[in-house]
């Protein structure tokens, strides 16, 4: 199973640099960046510096929401990344879930069916546009069947337990959308600091199905115990 970080964004940038830095380093499968605004650092401007302060890190988004940007510039915004970055993009989508991001950005936040929909339309589009796509969400009715379809990694946090039931969920939507089971990894993930048996907590996660653990990075933890807490599970 792979080890990747996920940066917590409130962070000032020399934090984040040395942990992206240190992941990069040590081998980490990837480090990813989350979507937030007022207080965070933007995602896609944060991202594109953290690529050109690595070497050979898989670089993610998780996740972008779809009500954020224009699907069509994502699109082109996608490509660019991943080229200049030589191939390390993972684009990550998501529904988008708080209302309150979006009327401090003057940001129209649409009821949660026509924010599916547009998961489902922009996940159409970006499927095919060059770096693998992750969408995240654990929604079983809507948000699950679309990553089935198209979507090369799905991403949801969830307790070990409820991971495992969600993966037989994924198996049959993978089977109705006539994909191979390995065709979509499954990455999901927790906070480390403060456990006392943080291998233990990645060895249930694998066995609960997991291709990709996701580290979570926290703002009150040090850099040196997030580090500490990554290490210790690769």
């Amino acid at each position: 199973m792979d080890v990747s970080l996920c940066l917590d964004a409130a962070r000032p940038w020399p934090d984040l640099l040395s942990l992206a830095r240190h992941a990069d380093e040590s081998g980490l499968h990837a480090v990813y960046v989350p979507d937030h605004f007022g207080g965070y650092q933007e995602a896609w401007t944060l991202l594109s510096a953290v690529a050109a302060s690595t070497e050979q890190i898989r670089l993610g988004t998780l996740v972008l929401g779809v009500t954020h940007r224009p699907v069509s510039v994502l699109r082109e915004m996608a490509r660019t990344l991943h080229a200049v970055s030589d191939g390390r993009l993972v684009l990550g989508i998501g529904a988008a879930w708080d209302e309150a991001e979006h009327q401090a950005l003057s940001l129209p936040f649409p009821p949660a069916s026509e924010r599916l929909d547009l998961l489902d339309s922009a996940a159409s589009q970006l499927a095919d546009c060059g770096p693998p796509l992750l969408v995240g969400g654990g929604g079983e009715r809507r948000t699950m069947p679309i990553a089935a379809r198209y979507a090369a990694i799905w991403h949801a946090w969830a307790d070990p337990g409820d991971f495992e039931r969600k993966c037989a969920v994924m198996d049959r939507l993978c089977l109705d959308a006539d994909r191979d089971l390995p065709a979509i990894r499954r990455a999901t993930g927790a906070v480390l600091v403060g456990e006392d048996d943080p291998a233990a907590i990645v060895a249930a996660y694998a066995g609960a199905g997991a291709d990709e653990f996701i580290v979570r990075d926290h703002r009150e933890a040090s850099v040196a115990e997030s580090l500490a807490a990554a290490s210790r599970v690769l």
